[in-house]
């Protein structure tokens, strides 16, 4: 076996190896002398090797301790880093909310922009021809001028092949005239050119690079004015629906002016109407709103509006009555409710005492019968003895009258030991009988109780039978209030409006025309046209609350991550319990045997610095507490080898069971 191999075994194996290779080696007393010093050398090797052994299972239990320190520290760093990536996201949202606040105003603003330039644009849309023809004029120039600049880069570009080329050749002229020693010395075949020819270049090169500037400049303003041009195209051709616009526009005004008038004439009949109303029911203490007729310009007859008057208030007082008659009876239904409610929290009370008796008469009468089988051994244990002594007298009985006097003494006192025991038998039975009685009583309580406690399920069942028929019975006039209620609003509202007959009437619209929401619909179409072209121009802001949500969910599925990698890498599922005073942790193995098996961590009290966490009283606690995985907490106060040996010996039951 390899030092490897004996380092996997734990401490007792190792013990119990080190006794057997003792008790194998002892020395035998016919064994030569040789023999022994050579076993007790090989004992010393061997303990030699176990104390190598036991330093290196030190070692590397102090090298897991730190490195089961750095994984805690790491895992604090973590923390932090998670808490300081919250803070930030929480930073960042912020400010991202407020940056659509800002970027919302600043659409509304340029909104309100845009309008004022449409109307200007509309004002100026006469003089749209004349500004057309000077932008294409200088759109035209500006094209020119890109043309001339093009020619002009391409004869220096070719200027530049050029003197290029006579670089070229004034090099390889210089390098066939340079003497062979020289290229000996140098053989490198770069040279250095005539000066003359490199300013010349240099000054080419900037040439070109301003040239290049210049026709980058001059095609942003050629963009530019295309923009402008495209701008005013579309302005003047809004201008020019305007103005096909406008005359229908005019002539629709002069109807609505019409229209108007005619109202103001019908509005004044009607307030003289409204007055003689009034001055007619004042009497009878009814007030309503005027009534219309065929005849808009006319009002109707004062005998139908009071008929009219009267038909509905006497629907109104039939509608409060049967509301009235329908309350009464819903605070009947609930009265019933609440008195079934009672006598059902009654009658569970009951049920739950009855329930409490019967298991304690149970438990009397479990009790009873187990002293009724002792009594009874004892009784059989008894009889048995009595029995015995019984023989025993008739043996002595059946011996001849000359024996020694002692004898008679003797039997005196088996006779008087016999009739103390015949006394205690007596009194034994008298017990059991008394236990058969209470016995027999209890089974009769018992059976009564379970009478009564079927009495009261059925009673129990009536009673929700009932709650049921009553809570639908309630439901159902509730509906029948509502639809009552329903009603009395719909007579008071005809109460109020003037109820009247389609043959016979005509309903006059004064606010709104269908023209007019025509008119509305197509100023709704030109500020979305407006917005539109204000959205081209400036980006759309994005929505603070969709932006606010994918924040939660990437966030959400992080967090998801970071839990999951926690489990796979260290086997524990951690959850946090909600709802503490003190954060508390549930702990869970993959390897533990049941679901019900975890351990419960409390983070402690005091704010000084917190090195370990409080373990709750659990199941898997109590057993644990008794295991030698506990020793990390009780000697070493450490928490993380503590659970990493529990997961160790989990594992290895599993791994045994399978």
């Amino acid at each position: 076996m390899s030092s490897d191999d004996h380092s996997h075994l734990p401490s007792s194996t190792k013990r119990q190896r080190t006794t057997s290779l003792l008790t194998m080696h002892r020395p035998i007393t016919n064994v030569p002398a040789l023999l022994l010093e050579q076993q007790l050398e090989s004992l010393q090797a061997e303990l030699d090797h176990e104390r190598s052994l036991r330093n290196l299972d030190q070692r590397r239990a102090q090298q897991q301790k730190e490195l089961l320190e750095q994984q805690v520290e790491f895992a604090v760093k973590e923390a932090t880093n998670a808490k300081q990536l919250i803070n930030d996201f929480r930073t960042e949202s912020q400010n991202a909310l407020q940056k659509m606040k800002d970027a919302r105003d600043m659409a509304y603003e340029e909104v309100r922009k845009l309008q004022v330039e449409l109307i200007d644009a509309r004002e100026e849309s006469e003089n749209g021809d004349d500004a057309d023809h000077t932008w294409k004029s200088e759109y035209n120039s500006v094209k020119q001028k890109l043309q001339f600049q093009e020619e002009y880069e391409q004869k220096l570009l070719e200027q530049i092949k050029d003197l290029e080329n006579e670089v070229r050749k004034l090099s390889e002229e210089l390098l066939r005239t340079k003497p062979p020693d020289l290229q000996q010395m140098n053989p490198s075949p770069s040279q250095d050119a005539p000066s003359d020819l490199l300013r010349e270049l240099q000054r080419v090169r900037i040439e070109l690079a301003e040239t290049e500037r210049s026709h980058r400049q001059l095609q942003r303003s050629l963009q530019a004015a295309e923009q402008r041009n495209k701008t005013l195209v579309d302005e003047r051709e809004v201008a020019q629906r305007g103005a096909e616009r406008l005359p229908k526009v005019l002539a629709e005004l002069d109807n609505l002016r019409k229209d108007h008038e005619d109202s103001l004439a019908t509005q004044i009949a009607w307030k003289t109407f409204g007055e003689e109303l009034f001055e007619k029911l004042k009497g009878t203490g009814i007030f309503s709103m005027p009534i219309k007729t065929n005849n808009h310009l006319l009002p109707p007859e004062v005998s139908t509006v009071l008929r009219i008057l009267e038909s509905v208030q006497q629907k109104i007082e039939k509608t409060t009555q049967e509301n009235n008659k329908l309350c009464e009876k819903v605070r009947t239904l609930e009265s019933a409710m609440k008195s079934t409610e009672t006598q059902s929290s009654q009658n569970l009370s009951k049920q739950l005492e009855w329930s409490k008796e019967r298991s304690k008469l149970e438990q009397k009468l479990v009790t009873s019968e187990q002293e009724t089988a002792l009594l009874k051994k004892k009784n059989s244990v008894y009889q048995g003895e009595i029995e015995s002594l019984r023989d025993l007298i008739r043996t002595f009985d059946d011996l001849p009258l000359a024996t020694h006097g002692s004898a008679a003494s003797d039997n005196a006192k088996d006779a008087s030991a016999l009739k103390i025991l015949q006394l205690s038998l007596d009194t034994k039975t008298q017990e059991i009988a008394v236990l058969e009685k209470e016995r027999q009583e209890l089974k009769v309580q018992l059976e009564s109780t379970k009478l009564v406690n079927i009495d009261s399920k059925e009673e129990l069942d009536r009673v929700k039978a009932k709650f049921v028929k009553l809570r639908d019975t309630l439901q159902e006039e509730r509906a029948k209030v509502e639809q009552a209620e329903a009603r009395a609003i719909e007579a008071e509202a005809l109460a109020g409006r003037g109820s009247f007959d389609p043959n016979r009437t005509r309903v006059l619209h004064f606010k709104e025309t269908p023209f007019v929401q025509s008119l509305k619909e197509e100023v709704q179409v030109l500020r979305r046209q407006l917005e539109l072209k204000s959205a081209s121009s400036s980006k759309v802001a994005p929505d603070p609350d969709k932006l606010n949500q994918r924040l939660k969910q990437n966030f959400k599925e992080q967090i998801a991550l970071f839990r999951e990698g926690v489990y796979l890498m260290t086997g524990f599922k951690v959850d946090m319990l909600p709802g503490t005073d003190r954060p508390t942790f549930r702990v869970r193995s993959m390897f533990a045997e049941r679901e019900e098996d975890h351990l419960m961590l409390k983070w402690p009290k005091g704010g000084e610095t917190i090195k370990s966490l409080d373990i709750l009283g659990t199941e898997l606690a109590k057993l644990l507490a008794a295991s030698p995985s506990y020793e990390y907490m009780t000697k070493f106060h450490s928490l993380p080898a503590f659970l990493a040996s529990v997961q160790l010996s989990l594992f290895e039951k599993q791994t045994m069971m399978m």
